[in-house]
């Protein structure tokens, strides 16, 4: 199971966008609020990120954008020299969010995304999240899954904004059974604590599954699960997710 709740790319010193339409900038991008996007106005684009520093990366999330089965994207990692350390190419699937990990690259100064449109038409661009993932232990069975309900579309932030169609979202709940060592525990808590209740990508069965959602923990709902009574010393933990729209 892994995470990314933290987007590097809004740590820029410097964005660009070729085809730019100016009433959705590129800035959307890095938006909690999915009523935000940037659009283009061709089939085309690329986006240039620049850092002051060093930054370290090794996934990539793109997601909710309006771009056809098939269309590219390809993401170029260059460093402080201007020279490449990586290219990424990738195709838009089914699913509606593209993800990619790759081996750590820790010299990223700049980024390059060329995104082509397969059905050549105008697209836009949701939500785009570049960074570090967090790897959570196994849970040992499945997650227990549902609908939620029809929130307020102004409940909290995440992800719901005033005046969006509202509608049924995703649940699950998932246990981190026999915790039993303080590595485990800690990576746990240094995962709740960092990510509040701020939206971020989760996936869920990694490279077994293609699906990964935008997400949040319900705070109110985290917490230790009583010791079972096998008298071991464990603990068990359990995480409560809700999809943003």
């Amino acid at each position: 199971m892994r995470a990314l709740y933290y987007n590097k790319l809004q740590d820029y010193s410097a964005i660009t966008m070729d085809h730019e339409d100016s009433n959705f900038p590129v800035e959307n991008i890095f938006s909690t609020f999915l009523t935000a996007y940037t659009k283009t106005t061709t089939d085309h684009t690329k986006i240039t990120v620049t850092f002051t520093s060093d930054q370290s990366m090794d996934c990539f999330f793109l997601g909710f954008s309006s771009m056809a089965l098939t269309s590219t994207i390809v993401c170029v990692y260059k460093n402080a020299g201007g020279a490449t350390i990586f290219t990424d190419n990738l195709v838009k699937a089914s699913w509606y969010i593209v993800k990619s990990y790759f081996t750590e690259l820790t010299t990223i100064r700049s980024i390059e995304i060329t995104i082509t449109n397969a059905d050549a038409v105008v697209f836009y661009i949701g939500t785009m999240w570049a960074g570090s993932r967090i790897d959570l232990p196994d849970f040992q069975s499945k997650p227990a899954s549902g609908y939620g309900d029809l929130a307020p579309c102004d409940e909290t932030l995440t992800g719901q904004v005033s005046g969006q169609i509202r509608g049924l979202r995703n649940k699950w709940e998932i246990v981190f059974s026999y915790i039993e060592t303080d590595t485990i525990l800690e990576t746990l808590k240094t995962y709740v604590n960092a990510i509040g209740q701020m939206p971020h990508f989760i996936d869920f069965y990694e490279s077994v599954a293609d699906k990964s959602f935008y997400a949040h923990i319900k705070n109110e709902n985290t917490g230790w699960i009583p010791q079972n009574d096998t008298r071991f010393k464990h603990r068990d933990i359990k995480l409560i997710y809700r999809e943003c729209l």
